[in-house]
């Protein structure tokens, strides 16, 4: 985890994780960062600005996600309000109404490629590919009038078959319902279209606002297969 320290007999900042991140650390030499010890230890310099560090540690985060990303969630001080509740965030540490600007600064940090942009309903959407993660294959990042509404994580693997892919599902779903109770169930069907056999399970959570949607889809023929999780946060 990185943390920020700010020492009282020297005005000096650091950052400190647990690994060196050989692509990382290369950023933070760019940067001006002085490594110490083993490169687990970096010293930002007395002038550099407070966001500059700030977006670094966004990279790192973007660039060292390791498990399938289950939104943070906010919640608002004590208030008889019933309204005011826990909100749920998005992944990698984002938040809503996050800048199209900002981001895209974010993700050149992390080395992620924005693979395509088009638009959806209304909506620009930016294609992702390179976040690290477990089995993730591309993020698609949703933005109206510029600002960041919906995050959608797009899970596949060639090594997997459809006991991984149900395994897969089943940890994300308990991720989610540890931090957010029960889920939703909003589809179940499994039907034939032509010679496909297709399969959609999904599940939603709610929170003031903002949601989750957790899917599951396949469709097969005697010969060929296409499976896929995906996990969409929304802010709505």
């Amino acid at each position: 985890m990185v943390t920020q320290n700010a020492l009282l007999k020297k005005p000096k900042m650091f950052l400190r994780f647990g690994r060196p991140i050989t692509g990382f650390c290369r950023l933070l030499l760019l940067r001006g960062l002085t490594p110490r010890g083993e490169g687990l230890e970096w010293e930002a310099p007395r002038d550099m600005p407070f966001f500059t560090l700030r977006r670094l540690i966004m990279a790192l985060v973007l660039m060292t996600a390791g498990m399938p990303a289950v939104a943070q969630s906010t919640t608002a001080p004590a208030t008889s309000d019933p309204d005011i509740a826990e909100q749920i965030n998005p992944p990698f540490g984002l938040e809503w109404g996050e800048s199209a600007d900002r981001l895209e600064k974010l993700l050149k940090g992390a080395k992620a490629n924005i693979v395509d942009r088009h638009d959806v309903g209304g909506r620009e959407a930016w294609t992702v590919e390179g976040l690290l993660q477990q089995g993730l294959r591309r993020t698609v990042f949703y933005f109206r009038d510029e600002q960041l509404v919906e995050v959608e994580l797009q899970y596949q693997s060639p090594d997997w078959d459809v006991a991984k892919y149900d395994d897969f599902m089943a940890q994300v779903r308990r991720r989610i319902e540890q931090k957010f109770g029960t889920g939703q169930l909003i589809a179940r069907t499994r039907e034939p279209q032509g010679d496909v056999m297709q399969t959609l399970v999904g599940y939603k959570w709610n929170e003031n606002n903002t949601a989750i949607q957790l899917f599951y889809f396949s469709a097969e023929t005697s010969t060929q297969s296409y499976r896929t999780v995906s996990v969409h946060y929304k802010w709505l």
